[in-house]
């Protein structure tokens, strides 16, 4: 109420009995409303995201509470972190060469949360090791080499595309390290300002303000850009950030999931091996797909057959694929535009539950089993276009038709 602030790290969050978190929530939820009804700019967010460093059942209990509702929104979520940087780079305990599928593993530990909780995933922060010091802490890369900012890629590509909130530490974008530190200092570490737990917090290098071109390498400068991009492409596409995940196949070198919401589709494909990998998907896995994709991150062979999509993914790189509608978002009566005609049919069916058609010629276009305002939203984004739209209605069910073992992690976040 008096600085207008948004949003809080509440650091060592489990110090805090859950009845007093439910009671400052609600203070700062309804102080952030009241900000927001009064047209202030700030001070009307009222996120809260909790920092419990431990296990999920440890997250549940001590910041979502084991209720339907959480007590707090948001909490980090370390163990997709460290699931992460164990496939992407290693942990500072030296446990490195994860593979993929443990990225799916990391993800379905948020299932013990309540459905309506909001995990944000972090990469690192002040008491972790940078990821570029992962690298050489791990033996898998150095400044110098190409492999070392292919890695910071492919992390980043799978924390854009998780669903949820998401923290970038300063310098991640640049792939800052910490020069002549990887090996962990055992002796006087806070002598030398040397402890795993502090150093990190490295003064930062902002293009522009603090550094010049000229101090930052051409990686640095690309993998900056790399971020920023990838930042938009996330920004611009809510399957990203708000999307229901499957994990369709994972295995050792390859992970591949779809991410689906109010329709879009995008396929999310990682390859943290030596190797390309060549891979099939089959069509029958998307409903309402014309067959045309979308490459919105990434450089790979796409092939579109009749029954199936052919990828080939090099080495150490991954993609985002925006699979294409075949119907007109929003056009609700199948008359090829949208208009007056498919709000009345909307209106109509207004509240109808599971009985009612989903699809385009019934009206639940987010395919959540009602007719409500989220479809309306749908429809008001669409009015007036008569053109294929980009956003096929979601598939219901996902199986993979890859050879080879799969392992399947579905989450929905509010």
């Amino acid at each position: 109420e008096e600085v207008g602030i948004d949003g809080w790290r509440l650091d060592q969050g489990y110090q805090v009995p859950l009845n007093a978190w439910e009671e400052i929530n609600t203070a700062v939820q309804q102080a952030s409303q009241a900000r927001a009804d009064a047209g202030h700019e700030y001070g009307t967010l009222g996120y809260m995201v909790s920092e419990i460093w431990d296990n999920e059942y440890r997250i549940r209990d001590t910041a979502y509470g084991n209720g339907p509702d959480p007590v707090l929104p948001s909490a980090f979520d370390f163990p997709t972190r460290y699931a992460a940087v164990q496939v992407f780079a290693g942990d500072e305990g030296g446990y490195s060469g994860r593979p993929a599928y443990g990225l799916a593993e990391g993800l379905n530990t948020q299932n013990v949360y309540p459905d309506a909780a909001q995990p944000n995933l972090m990469l690192g922060n002040h008491d972790l090791l940078r990821f570029g010091d992962l690298l050489q802490r791990n033996n898998i890369a150095d400044v110098d080499d190409p492999e070392y900012y292919a890695r910071h890629r492919l992390a980043f590509l799978f924390q854009a595309a998780y669903t949820g909130p998401i923290t970038t530490y300063y310098g991640e974008e640049i792939g800052d390290e910490t020069p002549n530190f990887a090996n962990q200092v055992s002796w006087n570490c806070v002598g030398q300002g040397l402890c795993d737990d502090h150093v990190a917090r490295t003064s930062g290098k902002v293009l522009g303000v603090s550094v010049t071109s000229p101090e930052l390498r051409p990686e640095q400068v690309d993998l900056m850009v790399f971020y920023r991009d990838l930042m938009a492409t996330r920004g611009a596409n809510d399957a990203l950030s708000h999307g229901e995940n499957t994990v369709l196949f994972a295995d050792n070198e390859l992970y591949v999931a779809l991410k689906q919401h109010l329709g879009q589709q995008i396929l999310v494909m990682l390859n943290v091996g030596d190797s390309a990998r060549q891979f099939s998907l089959s069509n029958d896995l998307f409903d309402d797909y014309s067959g045309d994709t979308d490459v919105l991150v990434g450089v790979l062979g796409v092939a579109e057959g009749a029954q199936q999509l052919d990828f080939v993914l090099p080495a150490l790189t991954g993609a985002y694929v925006e699979l294409v509608s075949s119907t007109l978002a929003g056009d609700a009566n199948d008359d090829g535009v949208v208009d007056l005609l498919d709000f009345d049919l909307l209106a109509q069916n207004f509240g109808q539950g599971p009985g009612f058609l989903s699809g385009p010629s019934g009206g639940d276009f987010n395919a959540d089993g009602v007719v409500d305002l989220l479809d309306f939203d749908t429809l008001a984004q669409a009015f007036g276009s008569s053109s294929p739209a980009t956003i096929p209605e979601p598939a219901t069910t996902a199986l993979l038709a890859l050879a080879g073992a799969g392992v399947i992690a579905r989450r929905r976040r509010a």
